[in-house]
């Protein structure tokens, strides 16, 4: 009888570990979200080679839109614009206080872009372009403004080069 209320600690540990449930579904990550584009059209001789990409960072004082890519067919230069409509939400952190969570919070939508011209070689070129960082708002006194959150729509990057023109479009990609 001794012998199997000695053995009960045991059971009792071993049920357990059998009862806890393992998390299911995607983890946080702290990088940067990565997307490939959903579709692309091309008019006349300018294509992507392989499929451009798409990040959301963080930086300049808010979350930005960065895509890269090659590109033939090309002339001797050609300009990457990536476009989007982007919805923040956004608060004020006093600098004083330590830990303290942003306050005002602040939902706003704006258009975002960014261009680049980049030189190619016997028509090809790579390509990395950004949109202008954006931060939601400005914050009174001496305030510091934060990003909560950001969803990019609509995202669109067009290539040009004399008069071709090659586009991808992108799934709504969000911020953290």
């Amino acid at each position: 009888m001794i012998k199997r209320l000695a053995m009960l600690p045991l059971f009792a540990l071993a049920l357990a570990a059998c009862n806890e449930s393992t998390p299911t579904g995607p983890t946080p990550t702290s990088g940067p979200r990565f997307v490939e584009a959903t579709s692309t059209e091309r008019d006349g001789g300018l294509h992507f080679v392989g499929v451009p990409d798409l990040t959301v960072e963080t930086g300049d004082g808010g979350v930005y839109l960065q895509s890269t890519g090659e590109v033939a067919g090309a002339g001797k230069t050609a300009t990457a614009r990536l476009s989007a409509e982007v919805s923040v939400l956004s608060g004020c952190l006093n600098r004083g206080s330590k830990n303290q969570e942003p306050s005002g919070l602040d939902r706003s939508t704006s258009q975002t872009a960014g261009e680049v011209t980049f030189n190619t070689r016997s028509g090809r070129g790579t390509f990395t372009v950004e949109t202008e960082p954006v931060s939601g708002r400005s914050c009174p006194d001496t305030m510091d403004p934060v990003v909560i959150s950001a969803t990019f729509t609509n995202v669109v990057l067009t290539v040009t080069s004399s008069s071709k023109t090659t586009t991808a479009y992108f799934e709504d990609i969000s911020w953290p």
